[in-house]
C-alpha cells in the first residue's frame, strides 16, 4: 500500500521574533529566508500548543483562531504559500 502524502506549511522567522503564533501544529521551520536559512526541519506539536525550533530557537505557538498557513506576525509563510509534501 502506498504511503499517503500530506502537505505542511513552511514558516520563516526572518525578523528573528522570539515567539511566533501559527495556525498549524505540523509544519516546517526554515529560520531566516534563503540564502541564510537553516536546514528545513519538520516540527510536530502533537498534543501540545508550543514547540521550539532546535536550529533557530523560535518558539512556535499554536493559535486555533488562525488559518493553517497564517501567522502572527503576518507574512511568515515561505514561498508565497507553497506547501511542502512529506
Amino acid at each position: 500500500m502506498a504511503e499517503a502524502q500530506t502537505t505542511y506549511p513552511k514558516f520563516h522567522n526572518e525578523a528573528g521574533k522570539k515567539n511566533v503564533r501559527i495556525g498549524a501544529k505540523e509544519f516546517e521551520c526554515i529560520g531566516a529566508l534563503p540564502p541564510h536559512d537553516h536546514p528545513h526541519v519538520y516540527l510536530d506539536m502533537g498534543d501540545g500548543v508550543q514547540i521550539i525550533c532546535p536550529y533557530c530557537s523560535t518558539a512556535f505557538v499554536y493559535d486555533e483562531t488562525l488559518g493553517r498557513t497564517d501567522s502572527v506576525p503576518p507574512g511568515l509563510l515561505y514561498a508565497g504559500g507553497k506547501l511542502t509534501e512529506r
